[in-house]
C-alpha cells in the first residue's frame, strides 16, 4: 500500500474500458489518486474521477486537459487510448487516417503537453505510452500500425527530451489482449469450440 506521502496522481487516457480500466484499478487499488478521460463518463463504479472528453474534438481534448491539469498536480501519465480503423490499402479512406492518428498520435502528444509543464517544475514525472505490437504489421491494419509505430517513435524522442527534467518516458507494445474492443475487432478469438 500506498504512503501518504508516496501517494501520486495518475491520469489515464481510454480509461473506462480494456489496459486503460485495468491501469486505472491497480494504480487506485495501490492508493494512488486516478484521473481518467474517456468518451463517456457514466461509470460509477470507476475508482477515481472519470472525465468525459471526445479526444478527436481538439477543442474540447485542449479544454478538458487544461481543466484537469489546473485542479490536479499530474504525477503520471499513461497514455492509453487509441482507435483503429481497419481496412485494406485500397480502402483506406483519408477520415480514417485522420481519426486514428488524432487519437493514437494526437491526442498523446496533447495529454503529455499538458502535464509537462507541472512535471517540469518538480523535476520529476512519468509518462507511459501504450502502443501496439500491430505497429509491426498486420493486414487490414495499416493507418493503426503507422499510428502505433508513432507512438513508439514520441516515446523514445520524449525520453532524451525530457531525460534531464527526471521525467521518465516509456512505452509498451502489448500483443493481443481479451480486451471487450479486441474481442469485438476479432470475434473469432476466445469463441473456438472447446
Amino acid at each position: 500500500m500506498t504512503t501518504a506521502a508516496e501517494k501520486r496522481t495518475v491520469l489515464v487516457t481510454g480509461a473506462s474500458r480494456g489496459i486503460g480500466r485495468a491501469v486505472a484499478d491497480l494504480m487506485a487499488a495501490r492508493g494512488h489518486r486516478v484521473i481518467g478521460i474517456a468518451r463517456k463518463a457514466d461509470d460509477r463504479s470507476f475508482p477515481g474521477e472519470l472525465v468525459a472528453c471526445d479526444v478527436l474534438d481538439v477543442a474540447e481534448r485542449r479544454a478538458v486537459l487544461a481543466d484537469i491539469v489546473a485542479r490536479h498536480e499530474i504525477h503520471a501519465l499513461v497514455n492509453n487510448v487509441g482507435l483503429t480503423a481497419n481496412a485494406m490499402l485500397e480502402a483506406i479512406m483519408p477520415e480514417h487516417y485522420e481519426a486514428v492518428m488524432g487519437a493514437n498520435v494526437g491526442a498523446t502528444i496533447a495529454a503529455a503537453q499538458s502535464v509537462l509543464p507541472g512535471m517540469r517544475a518538480r523535476r520529476q514525472g512519468r509518462i507511459v505510452n501504450v502502443a501496439s505490437r500491430a505497429m509491426l504489421g498486420r493486414a487490414g491494419r495499416s493507418v493503426y500500425s503507422a499510428a502505433k509505430a508513432g507512438v513508439v517513435g514520441l516515446t523514445r524522442t520524449w525520453a532524451l527530451e525530457l531525460a534531464g527534467d527526471g521525467i521518465t518516458v516509456n512505452c509498451i507494445s502489448p500483443g493481443p489482449i481479451a480486451t471487450e474492443n479486441f474481442l469485438k475487432l476479432n470475434p473469432r478469438i476466445g469463441n473456438e469450440p472447446t
